[in-house]
């Protein structure tokens, strides 16, 4: 299932002003844009914030910003996504992130979260470099713990899989390392062991490797 598809059968995002945090090179927050909806996407790294604004439709933008200081006016979005990108929170600033949420959100607006879950195929060959079992727990749990602080109201929560393909183990690096450059000074000394890793993990499907990648959507009401 694609992440947009998820959503949308849940919130119909034409009209609304949405927040795409931690939006990259801009891919979730084109999706949007194409739905109607008025983007904005919040990018840490200010060399992927040129990239993914040179992609954006008029009316879209994306700045740079953190997810705990969100910049922009109080009660101003309708809808703030997550995809794929809590667990790169440090863990001792989630609650700062959550009250930014807060902040922004209108009054009756949502929050949508997407996180890959900790075991998967696609992560094994990873965690010889960077291992995000700890982040990846962390974040469900602080995710499933929203439910009962009373702000927001958990309206779905659906485990769904994501089938990436790649060319080869090179392909596969290059993905990895896109998300995180830092990961690239690591990789020499792993290489051999990431590789056996990848093709006994990967699936031969029409000439490419496929790794199924299972995550779990949360999706909030206030």
């Amino acid at each position: 299932m694609d992440h947009i598809d998820h959503l949308t059968a849940l919130y119909d995002v034409k009209d609304r002003a949405v927040t795409d945090i931690g939006a990259g090179k801009g891919h979730f927050s084109q999706q949007l844009a194409a739905r109607g909806a008025h983007v904005t996407g919040i990018e840490i790294d200010a060399g992927k914030v040129a990239v993914a604004q040179a992609r954006m439709p008029d009316g879209a933008r994306v700045v740079e910003g953190r997810a705990e200081a969100l910049p922009l006016a109080d009660r101003s979005q309708d809808l703030l996504c997550f995809i794929f990108t809590f667990h790169h929170i440090p863990v001792e600033v989630h609650d700062l992130a959550l009250a930014e949420a807060v902040r922004v959100l209108k009054p009756g607006g949502h929050l949508h979260f997407v996180e890959p879950l900790a075991e998967n195929c696609v992560h094994d060959p990873m965690k010889l470099i960077d291992d995000e079992t700890y982040v990846r727990t962390c974040s469900h749990a602080r995710i499933n713990a929203l439910a009962g602080e009373g702000h927001f109201k958990l309206i779905d929560s659906t485990l769904y899989n994501r089938v990436y393909s790649y060319d080869g183990f090179d392909s596969f690096i290059d993905s990895i390392i896109g998300v995180d450059p830092e990961r690239a000074a690591k990789v020499p000394a792993a290489r051999d062991e990431m590789e056996k890793l990848f093709y006994e993990k990967a699936i031969m499907d029409n000439g490419r490797y496929r790794m199924d990648d299972p995550c779990r959507a949360y999706h909030f009401a206030t």
